[in-house]
């Protein structure tokens, strides 16, 4: 069973993202990058807490910006070759997190999946936080000071759903071994990478956001973000790496709100928004044959045209730094085993397609 899923899981990917010029590019970039085919990685990262949101004000009245009680997550990965999981989860217990008479107690967990043969770059993943409080708590309690409880929502509750898919150009750049460490960077090297990143937000809440708040209120986004973004990965030698990106883009937002009122009719607004900004990471990281560990830095910043609503408007990853360990592990015989005959056999397949290609059109200039 094992063997078939595995089988499985690559064929899919052979047909799903594999070109030719996957194949022409496989000699030329073993002088570059070498990819790890022997060990597996187990990974943990902490950063500074996960995503929050704002809802902005309208006529007048302050906006809400409501953050969960994480100050520390913590994620735990497995990776072998191209193919990635990860799990993410809150210790309350630490002291960063422990703070709940201020700030309430928060729950979140997620995971991430991730494939990237070849030059192809794919991520799904899911994440769901419950618990927040209102960081500007003083926009409506003049009374309210440092120290005080800050106003509570423990029952709000978000979801986030992403996928993102993308593609290196330069077959001699390593994304991996950025983000997985399934590879390594011989040289340096960098590369454009054109991307498409798809995100679904769901936030219920079941309290008013706020004192003297009677309203409660639900709402989804979806947004749909391309970028172009160039990456590029220092090698500095003795392990040691620097890597830089930047990513601009631009996209579409649309929101959806429900307003729930105690003694009128609910209010449902739909908006749709013209998306641009930007994505940024700059890492530092050492690599030897038996574990790796490198620091990275994240800043995301996105603008939509604003209109008069009280539409949320959610907010990702604006400031991030998280650090990382992994070791490296002789990867199981059976499993080594199962993925070279599955890539030997989607390499025979691919370069057979390629050749009939070929054919085709050589027919083609024939007859014409």
């Amino acid at each position: 069973m094992k063997r078939t899923l595995i089988v499985v899981i690559i064929a899919f990917s052979s047909f799903t993202y594999l070109s030719a010029q996957d194949i022409d590019s496989i000699v030329d970039s073993l002088v570059a990058r070498r990819s790890i085919t022997e060990k597996v990685t187990l990974k943990l990262s902490t950063y500074n807490s996960s995503e929050w949101f704002e809802v902005a004000g309208s006529n007048g009245q302050p906006g809400f910006d409501i953050r969960p009680n994480d100050a520390i997550m913590n994620r735990v990965g497995f990776n072998y070759r191209f193919l990635s999981f990860s799990y993410k989860f809150l210790i309350s217990a630490l002291p960063p997190n422990a703070d709940d008479e201020e700030k309430g107690e928060t729950t979140a967990n997620g995971f991430n999946f991730a494939l990237s043969p070849g030059q192809w770059a794919t991520d799904f993943s899911w994440d769901k936080t419950k618990g927040y409080y209102l960081r500007n708590t003083d926009d409506f309690d003049n009374t309210w000071m440092d120290g005080d409880p800050y106003f509570q929502f423990p029952n709000l509750e978000s979801q986030i759903f992403r996928a993102r898919i993308g593609r290196v150009l330069n077959p001699e750049y390593s994304i991996n071994a950025v983000t997985t460490q399934t590879e390594e960077q011989l040289a340096s090297q960098g590369t454009f990478l054109p991307s498409l990143r798809l995100t679904y937000y769901t936030v219920n809440d079941k309290e008013p956001f706020g004192p003297n708040v009677t309203t409660t209120q639900r709402a989804r986004q979806f947004e749909a973000i391309f970028s172009v973004g160039y990456l590029y990965t220092l090698v500095l030698g003795k392990g040691f790496y620097t890597s830089v990106d930047l990513r601009p883009g631009l996209g579409y937002l649309n929101t959806g709100l429900l307003t729930r009122f105690a003694n009128a009719n609910d209010i449902e607004t739909n908006t749709d928004h013209f998306v641009t900004g930007f994505d940024t990471d700059l890492q530092l990281g050492y690599n030897s044959s038996k574990f790796f560990t490198g620091i990275r830095g994240s800043y995301d910043h996105y603008e939509h045209d604003q209109y008069e609503t009280s539409a949320a408007r959610i907010t990702n990853e604006r400031l991030r730094v998280e650090f990382f360990f992994g070791i490296r592990l002789k990867a199981p015989e059976q499993m080594k085993a199962n993925l070279d005959k599955a890539e030997a056999n989607m390499l025979k397949y691919m370069v057979k397609r390629k050749l009939r290609r070929e054919e085709r059109k050589k027919q083609k200039l024939n007859q014409n």
